[in-house]
C-alpha cells in the first residue's frame, strides 16, 4: 500500500504490544496500528489473529470500519493494520473528557426535558446522547454476536 502514510509523532494509543498512530490512506485520515519495535512473537501473533478477525467482521455503521492490512514486511514482523479513524477518539476517553459538561435528563426516573437551549461553548453530553450511544453499542455487539465474534471489553 503505497498510498499509506503514518506520523509517528501523532500516538493515538499504546498498549503492551501495540501502539496506533495516525496516518493517511489514500488522503484519507485513518488509524493505523502495529506491534511496538522488539515486541515479543507472541504480540506479533495477537495483532495477526485480530488482524484476521478484522478481515472476517466485514462492514457494519456501528463497528470500526477495517480498511486493510500492510504485509509486506511480515517475515521481519511488521504489519500494520489500517482502520477508520474515529475523530473523537475513544468513548472512555471523551466521557471522561466531557464529565463536566453532562446534563441529566431524567429524575425520579422521569424524563424532564428533551433538549437545551443552544449555547456556543462545548458540546454538552445529555442523557439521551448515552441512550443513543447504547443503542449504537448494542448495534454493533448484536452483528458482531451474529458473526460469531466474541468482543474483549
Amino acid at each position: 500500500m503505497d498510498s499509506l502514510f503514518t506520523d509517528k509523532t501523532s500516538i493515538l494509543g499504546k498498549g503492551a504490544f501495540g501502539l496506533v498512530v495516525r496516518g493517511k490512506y489514500l488522503g484519507d485520515p485513518v488509524a493505523v496500528k502495529t506491534t511496538l519495535p522488539n515486541a515479543e512473537v507472541s504480540y506479533f501473533k495477537a495483532l495477526l489473529s485480530e488482524l484476521k478477525v478484522m478481515a472476517y467482521i466485514g462492514s457494519h455503521p456501528n463497528v470500526v470500519h477495517f480498511i486493510g492490512a500492510v504485509t509486506n514486511r511480515i517475515k521481519e514482523r511488521i504489519v500494520y493494520v489500517i482502520v477508520e479513524l474515529s475523530p473523537l477518539g475513544n468513548l472512555e476517553s471523551f466521557l471522561k473528557s466531557h464529565r463536566t459538561t453532562y446534563v441529566n435528563f431524567v429524575v425520579n426516573n422521569k424524563i424532564v426535558k428533551t433538549e437545551l437551549p443552544y449555547v456556543n461553548v462545548i458540546k454538552r453530553v445529555t442523557t439521551l446522547d448515552f441512550v443513543n450511544w447504547c443503542h449504537q453499542i448494542a448495534s454493533g455487539m448484536e452483528y458482531l454476536s451474529k458473526k460469531k465474534v466474541l468482543m474483549k471489553l
